[in-house]
């Protein structure tokens, strides 16, 4: 199966598995959703530099583009979400200049957290309380890439923070929070 061959390239790795994930994954842009994932996790994970440019542009495509359509609380509408946000994530354990110049170039495009989350098949008045794909899978790269450049965006991270009137939220416990506060320091932003 395709899924397992992937899975297993992305373990065993080398030149040539690598090759073969970049090559998979770029003749099937329309490929089952969890296929793609895997197969670009498995570049993240072997580093695979020669992969930037496949995953800047899949990030690229997708960031704001649109799925199936239908109804949103179906999900109709994630399959670009989760290319996007795994194509980022990608990039940031891949890391290097050309990756972070690429995540941080599309930050002003990102737009509000809650239609990304929406488009992943949440109801219009839980929007808020969910975390977007996008944004999270960005704030990691950024981290693990020890980026300083994310400042420009610290607004648009702090408005991403998932926030459910509902229950009390401690946000100095919260790994999110957390998360986003390192990434604005990071940055010189604090």
């Amino acid at each position: 199966d395709t899924h397992m061959a992937i899975e297993a390239l992305g373990h065993v790795g080398g030149d040539m598995g690598k090759k073969a994930i970049r090559t998979w994954l770029k003749d099937n842009p329309q490929g089952e959703l969890r296929i793609q994932m895997a197969a670009m996790r498995s570049l993240g994970y072997l580093q695979d530099r020669q992969a930037v440019p496949l995953l800047i542009e899949i990030m690229n495509a997708n960031l704001n583009a649109r799925g199936k359509g239908g109804y949103n609380q179906g999900g109709f509408n994630q399959k670009p979400v989760y290319l996007s946000a795994t194509a980022i994530e990608a990039l940031g354990r891949i890391g290097g200049p050309e990756a972070e110049k690429a995540i941080l170039a599309l930050l002003p495009e990102f737009g509000n957290f809650e239609t990304h989350v929406k488009q992943t098949g949440e109801h219009d008045w839980l929007r808020s309380a969910q975390a977007s794909a996008i944004y999270f899978r960005t704030l990691e790269a950024l981290e693990r890439m020890k980026s300083t450049g994310g400042g420009s965006a610290a607004a648009a991270m702090v408005e991403s923070i998932p926030t459910d009137k509902d229950r009390g939220l401690l946000y100095e416990l919260d790994s999110y929070e957390k998360l986003v506060g390192r990434v604005i320091e990071q940055s010189g932003q604090m």
